[in-house]
């Protein structure tokens, strides 16, 4: 045994560890994580004298005492961070001929455009008069009335989503209907006017401190390539409409701009801005001047976005579908049936976005600390499980009431219960955003700790979690699905014992069929007190059920000796059934 310290440089602090090097190399990482709370599984350690990293095989003995952890999660990071920039910035060489097609296309377009901007200010005026219509407040109580609000609220906190009553309609009313519901409840949004007949919303989010693509027909956000690389259209203009003016959003839909150009032959780009600009002085005629000094800031920093994202490439990785509202043979014919053609009537999915969610590893770590409390303090397997049960009826209730106002109460007697145990359900309350409060009468009252929303994302988990320990406790279970759902009658069944732990044997077990693919089942077989004298015996057990499943599943009640292990393990299970 050699005791030893050593100091831990993470970001800008660090930690002292008193260490016995007979403990091994994972007693370390745990130690690391318990002042650091970086998982073990993610922690990187390098010997900073020695420029190595450290492994299972690394002397602990002879080492240097100076570490320094890195997340690998964090490292990776920055990798990928790195690697975004690299991949979306284009070559010089790319961006000149870029550069140089576009001035090819402004320059063939004096030719082709007409110097009439009458035919272009009459397809956006009428859709002016119509984004007015969703200041009215008579039509905004109307749609505030027809949602149920806090559910709503809590969903799109959560989902970053909104939730519209579901109907029928085209694309036109669909964006009409939900740009006037964002209207409604104070969302800044403005009408999208697709020249090549399309609608969708545009809302501004000041988390993002930007505009978002939202289209209700599709079921999509914040993925304005949709159209262009999703769809394959050929788009031209693409406007937005609101109370305070009117803008040319269309390099924000596309990566081709030089294509696009040269499809914008209704009047010259001259004209375009001029009828834009006159329409947004009308709309802000009545505006203070630092309302407009607020509204012009803005504009100019959506002008340097856009511009900035034009010549980014597109992410390959992110595969949009093609259109999936209205009937395929009315697709078909407009060609937006995306590159692979598909044909589903499903509503397109969201982009897939990658989240790390702290509360999850929070929750499990908590009631890993609550198990080991049970553990330390020799509790019965049925005390654990009423725990259990009662924290789980606890999670229900929260679950039930407003997600403003969550409150409900530990019903089990507290004078009952360590003061270690009754921390470690204080951590476990904590880590899903709760806190708890003792009443005069003894009782612990739950209640928020902090943002409602940390709790409705939590809850979903810790009630899962919480499900999963009480059924490993209760019961063990396989289930073998047959492929294609082909109906068999099982004759018999074989086990083999595994190679170690005779203690972890099954002796009590059920067997079960189903032939809906496993929504009902039905006993086929029941055994109990079964001994393996030896590793690796097979023991063979015929069914007398005559009955046929295209699903089977096996509930293991009990090990062999569940005082000393009350894990299960098997070494393989076989099936047998009759021919025919």
């Amino acid at each position: 045994m050699v005791a030893r310290q050593f100091i831990v440089h993470h970001k800008d602090s660090e930690f002292p560890i008193d260490y016995d090097t007979d403990d091994g190399f994972e007693v370390l990482k745990f130690q690391i994580f318990s002042l650091t709370s970086i998982d073990p599984e993610e922690q990187k350690i390098l010997v900073e004298d020695q420029n190595l990293i450290m492994t299972e095989s690394s002397d602990l003995e002879s080492i240097s005492s100076k570490l320094r952890l890195v997340s690998i999660n964090e490292e990776q990071a920055e990798e990928k961070k790195e690697k975004s920039l690299n991949q979306f910035v284009k070559s010089d060489e790319e961006l000149a001929r870029i550069l140089q097609a576009e001035e090819d296309a402004l320059f063939f377009q004096q030719y082709r455009a007409s110097e009439n901007s009458g035919e272009f200010e009459g397809r956006v005026r009428p859709y002016v008069k119509q984004v007015f219509l969703y200041e009215d407040p008579v039509r905004q109580e109307a749609a505030r009335k027809s949602v149920p609000v806090d559910e709503v609220e809590e969903k799109a906190l959560v989902s970053l989503a909104k939730l519209l009553e579901t109907r029928k309609g085209r694309c036109g009313e669909w964006a009409n209907c939900f740009t006037l519901y964002c209207r409604a409840f104070g969302y800044e949004s403005r009408l999208i006017l697709d020249f090549t007949d399309h609608v969708w919303t545009e809302s501004f989010s000041h988390c993002l401190g930007r505009w978002m693509h939202l289209d209700p027909c599709e079921g999509v956000y914040d993925n304005p390539l949709l159209y262009e690389k999703g769809w394959n259209k050929k788009l031209n203009y693409v406007i937005a409409i609101a109370q305070d003016g009117v803008y040319d959003v269309t390099k924000r839909y596309t990566r081709k701009w030089h294509e696009v150009l040269s499809r914008r032959n209704i009047t010259t780009e001259t004209n375009v801005s001029a009828v834009l600009s006159f329409i947004t002085k009308e709309c802000r005629a009545r505006y203070s001047s630092r309302e407009l000094s607020i509204l012009e800031h803005r504009d100019q920093k959506e002008i340097e976005e856009l511009e900035g994202e034009l010549y980014h490439k597109i992410d390959n990785s992110v595969s949009l579908p093609g259109r999936q509202s209205g009937a395929i043979e009315w697709r078909l014919a407009r060609s937006e049936m995306g590159s692979n053609g598909s044909t589903s009537l499903g509503i397109s999915s969201c982009p897939i976005r990658l989240c790390v969610d702290s509360h999850v590893k929070n929750i499990y770590t908590a009631l890993y600390l609550l198990l080991l409390q049970f553990l330390d303090n020799g509790y019965e397997k049925n005390e654990i499980v009423k725990i259990l049960a009662t924290l789980k009826k606890l999670l229900v209730d929260l679950r039930a009431s407003p997600f403003k106002e969550r409150r409900s109460f530990i019903n089990f007697t507290l004078s009952q219960s360590s003061d270690t145990l009754m921390t470690c359900i204080e951590g476990f309350l904590a880590s899903i955003s709760l806190k708890g409060e003792l009443e005069n009468d003894g009782r612990m009252c739950v209640c928020l700790a902090g943002d409602p929303v940390q709790t409705s994302l939590a809850l979903p988990v810790a009630m899962d979690a919480v499900d999963e320990i009480a059924n490993n406790l209760t019961r063990c279970w396989l289930l073998y699905k047959v492929l294609n759902d082909q109906m068999h009658e099982l004759e018999a069944y074989q086990l083999m014992s595994a190679n170690d732990a005779p203690e972890r044997d099954p002796v009590d077990w059920i067997v079960e069929g189903s032939d809906d693919g496993g929504i009902n089942w039905y006993l086929l077989d029941k055994q109990s007190s079964q001994l393996f004298e030896k590793r690796f015996q097979r023991k063979t057990f015929k069914v007398d059920t005559s009955r046929k499943s295209n699903a089977f599943r096996f509930h293991f009640l009990s090990v062999r000796d569940p005082k000393m292990q009350s894990r299960f393990q098997i070494g393989s299970i076989d099936l047998y059934t009759k021919e025919g």
